[in-house]
C-alpha cells in the first residue's frame, strides 16, 4: 500500500460546478461516449458509472391493471401518457410485475436525472430530453432484441428533464423495473474517486474558498462526494487526505 498524503482539485465555482474524477472508471460502455453519455447492458456496471444509489420502481406498489401517472410523483417522475397500464407476466422476471406502454413510454423528471434505466424483455431503445418537448440530448444503442431479462441504461454528466422509452423491435415496449438517478443540486461541486477501478471510501474532503470557512465531506461507498452549499463565483480548492492506494 501507498500512502498518499492529498489529492488537491482547483475550480470555480460558478452557477453549476463539478469537479473531475480522479481517475476514470473502466471502459463500461457498450457505444462510444457521445455528448457525455454512455449505454450500459450491465446493471452493476451502470450503477456504478452513477456512484450513488438509484431510485427504483418495480411497479408492485400498486394494484395490477392500474393506469400509471402521478402515482410516484413523490419519487420524483410523472409518467405522461395516460395509458401505461401494469401487468402480471412471467416476462418480467424482476418481480413479475410490469409496465405495458401500448406504444412508446414518456417520462418526465422533476429535477435533472443523469442515469435512467430499465429492466425490460424483447426491445428497447432509451432517448433523454432537456424538457418535454425540448431537444434530444441523446439517443441509446437498440438494446435487447428478443427474449427477457434484458437491462439497459444511460449515464450522462448534462442533466436531462425528459425520458422517451420505445421498442425498436415493434414499438410497443414492455419494462419491468425502471431506475433512475439525479444529479447534484445545482451549484454543488461534486466528484469520485478510484484508483486502478477501485473507490477511495471514507475518506475526508475539504473544500476551501477564499475568506470563507472550510467545508468537509466524506466519499461513500462508491468514492463519491457532493459539496451541496459552495460560495457561487469564487475558486474553490479540494484537499482528499490521508488516502490509502493499492500498489501496483
Amino acid at each position: 500500500m501507498k500512502k498518499l498524503v492529498a489529492i488537491v482539485i482547483f475550480g470555480f465555482a460558478s452557477t453549476l460546478a463539478c469537479a473531475e474524477d480522479i481517475t476514470n472508471a473502466e471502459a463500461v460502455a457498450i457505444s462510444p461516449n457521445v455528448a457525455g453519455f454512455s449505454d450500459f447492458t450491465d446493471f452493476t456496471l451502470f450503477q456504478s458509472a452513477f456512484g450513488a444509489p438509484l431510485t427504483r420502481i418495480a411497479f408492485d406498489e400498486v394494484p395490477e391493471s392500474t393506469i400509471v401517472t402521478n402515482q410516484y410523483q413523490n419519487e420524483g417522475v410523472i409518467f405522461t401518457d395516460g395509458d401505461d397500464q401494469t401487468v402480471n407476466d412471467a416476462n418480467f422476471v424482476e418481480d413479475g410485475v410490469g409496465l405495458n406502454a401500448s406504444g412508446r413510454i414518456h417520462i418526465q423528471f422533476s429535477q435533472p436525472a443523469v442515469a435512467v434505466g430499465a429492466f425490460f424483455p424483447g426491445g428497447m431503445t432509451i432517448e433523454v430530453f432537456d424538457t418535454q418537448g425540448g431537444n434530444s440530448l441523446h439517443q441509446s444503442a437498440d438494446f435487447g432484441g428478443g427474449g427477457s431479462g434484458h437491462f439497459g441504461g444511460v449515464v450522462g454528466d448534462t442533466g436531462f428533464g425528459f425520458v422517451e422509452l420505445r421498442d425498436w423491435v415493434d414499438d410497443s415496449v414492455f419494462i419491468d423495473d425502471l431506475v433512475f438517478g439525479f444529479g447534484p443540486p445545482e451549484g454543488a461541486i461534486s466528484g469520485c474517486l478510484k484508483v486502478t477501478g477501485i473507490p477511495l471510501t471514507l475518506n475526508v474532503v475539504v473544500l476551501i474558498q477564499p475568506d470563507e470557512p472550510r467545508q468537509l465531506a466524506q466519499t461513500d461507498a462508491n468514492g463519491c462526494y457532493v459539496f451541496e452549499n459552495p460560495v457561487p463565483e469564487k475558486w474553490f480548492s479540494i484537499f482528499i487526505l490521508g488516502t490509502r492506494v493499492p500498489a501496483e
